[in-house]
């Protein structure tokens, strides 16, 4: 669920006057601002996007699929591969089919993977057996792990981390309900960016020297992730 900014606002606020009024902290010698502090900020306009033609286009474009990729991904045949289990023969067909029809709303190409096989894939170690023996880092772009069993993935994407090949990982109980083509597209969108190939760019031209930062948190069970993104070029790419 979005927030909006005026929302959190009335949230700390709420939070801030609860603390204020607490006897707890006269007892603790202890104060609370009741208010904000203030502080003048420069409110930055909507950035337009760039299309592959360089022309100003909205996000709203962007989002309604009416422009390609500024590097679109060319999943070529035999150069990106597809890990499954023996059991998830089906989904792994879903799964490349469903990206084939998605491919030419952003300008991707998808043609057939490299077909991995785990012959049990109850273990981990028996996907990066296969993995190991079945797909070369210096010709595959990137690895589609379908998983039976969620809890594999750190295991496994370490593996893939380790050798330098990109991964997108999907459950086979998501691939085996009813998805529409969005679904597919946006993992396109993620395979598109994991192999370091720009979706789009932005169009800032006041900005100068500056770099953009994106920071985010995730709870991962009791543990808080903190993830971190940074760019510093013209195109904020």
């Amino acid at each position: 669920m979005i927030t909006e900014p005026i929302d959190r606002f009335n949230r700390i606020n709420n939070l801030i006057e609860s603390f204020a009024k607490a006897n707890q902290l006269s007892a603790w010698q202890m104060r609370v601002q009741e208010n904000f502090t203030s502080v003048g900020a420069k409110q930055l306009y909507h950035p337009k996007i760039l299309d592959p033609r360089n022309q100003e286009r909205s996000w709203q474009d962007y989002e309604g699929k009416k422009f390609p990729h500024s590097q679109p991904l060319k999943l070529l045949k035999d150069q990106w591969s597809i890990v499954y289990g023996s059991r998830e023969y089906e989904q792994a067909n879903i799964l490349y089919e469903n990206l084939q029809k998605a491919s030419n709303i952003f300008g991707v190409k998808v043609e057939e993977p490299q077909w991995v096989e785990v012959p049990d894939g109850k273990t981990a170690q028996q996907y990066n057996e296969c993995i190991r023996s079945d797909v070369n880092p210096k010709t595959c772009q990137i690895v589609c792990v379908i998983l039976f069993k969620p809890e594999l993935k750190k295991y496994i994407k370490s593996f893939l981390d380790e050798g330098g090949v990109p991964s997108q990982f999907i459950t086979a109980k998501k691939l085996g309900g009813k998805l529409s083509l969005g679904v597919f597209s946006n993992l396109l969108k993620q395979m598109n960016a994991k192999v370091k190939l720009d979706l789009y760019s932005v169009n800032l031209p006041l900005f100068r020297k500056t770099m953009l930062i994106g920071i985010d948190v995730i709870m991962q069970g009791n543990a808080k992730l903190i993830g971190c993104c940074a760019t510093y070029n013209q195109q904020m790419t």
